[in-house]
């Protein structure tokens, strides 16, 4: 499972999206009685369709990843990324905030608020989030100052 997840991230880089799915979906299919790499090979699918903007199959993914184990924060900012990338940010917010919970301060999931908030002109609440990223991690400093534009 381990190499088509491998394999799916090469063909990913050269732009080839039809292998991508396929291997991931291989992937899927032979991860086995491991729920660990079941659960690593599933969340990777997810980030692959949803970065080719194929939003239904990656939702369809991390839906049955969040069913399978509640405890795990990668379905959720899965779920987040989707809802945000159809500007639904109403249902992003609560899937990124439960997201934190589960996994405290994830640049990932902290930065995808930043976006939202920004986006909404929710000014305060990103500035705090974003002095929350840079005290976690200052080397982003000048990365985070490009996504953090709020409209005054």
């Amino acid at each position: 499972a381990l190499i088509y997840l491998a394999l799916s991230a090469v063909h990913e880089k050269i732009g080839n999206t039809d292998r991508v799915v396929i291997l991931d979906q291989k992937g899927v299919a032979v991860c086995g009685d491991n729920p660990t790499v079941c659960q690593e090979v599933g969340d990777q699918a997810g980030y692959s369709l949803w970065r080719m903007g194929r939003y239904q199959e990656a939702y369809d993914i991390f839906e049955a990843l969040r069913k399978t184990n509640t405890d795990d924060w990668e379905p959720l900012h899965g779920l987040g990324l989707i809802a945000m990338s159809k500007q639904h940010f109403e249902l992003a917010e609560p899937l990124l905030l439960a997201a934190d919970q589960l996994h405290p301060n994830d640049y990932m999931v902290l930065g995808t608020l930043v976006l939202i908030y920004s986006h909404q002109g929710r000014c305060r609440e990103s500035a705090q989030l974003v002095s929350r990223l840079l005290s976690l991690y200052p080397e982003n400093a000048q990365k985070l100052a490009t996504v953090a534009k709020c409209p005054q």
